[in-house]
């Protein structure tokens, strides 16, 4: 297993209190949790939809890129962990939406956490994908074009991923 230090440069073993404050820093991510907005109807509408879920990553990593379609949906990151001590665990860190396809902005995802340069400047969602790099899930629905802006308000609404830097949440914070 690599450690998440070591992604973004080694710590040597003389320093060991240097290593836990850059892996404090590098595995700060902040969630709100909201848990009243999770019985909204709106809640009850994306249960109902059947989502598929694949390894995030190349195929050399264990990722399953050809099970994404190509047409638009919505989908989700999610970092799920499983450590034998507990009961498995999930916290979903960004949601968003597919209009041109599912397949091309997975793709978009895959040459983003590599570095090379995204449309736009999205530091969280770089470092969550390297951070987490071997547990990270991506979770996805088809939808028309039609039906995808407000599935994926649905969820930022009422899951608040941390990584989403617009939430509307209906002025029901209370």
């Amino acid at each position: 297993m690599t450690n998440p230090v070591n992604l973004f440069g080694s710590v040597p073993e003389d320093k060991r209190t240097y290593g836990h404050i850059l892996a404090e820093d590098l595995g700060t991510f902040s969630f709100k949790l909201y848990p009243q907005l999770w019985v909204d109807s709106q809640v009850e509408t994306l249960r109902k939809i059947k989502w598929e879920r694949v390894k995030f990553g190349s195929t050399s990593e264990g990722g399953d890129r050809d099970k994404i379609p190509s047409g638009p949906g919505v989908y989700i990151f999610v970092v799920e962990g499983r450590i034998d001590l507990f009961h498995h665990h999930s916290y979903l860190f960004y949601a968003g939406k597919a209009e041109k396809g599912l397949r091309s902005r997975y793709d978009d995802y895959l040459h983003e956490r590599e570095g090379e340069e995204p449309e736009e400047d999205r530091p969280k969602i770089t470092k969550f994908l390297n951070y987490f790099r071997s547990w990270v899930y991506f979770y996805f629905a088809e939808f028309s074009k039609g039906e995808v802006a407000a599935i994926e308000s649905a969820i930022k609404d009422n899951f608040t991923p941390p990584a989403n830097s617009i939430l509307k949440l209906k002025g029901r914070l209370y």
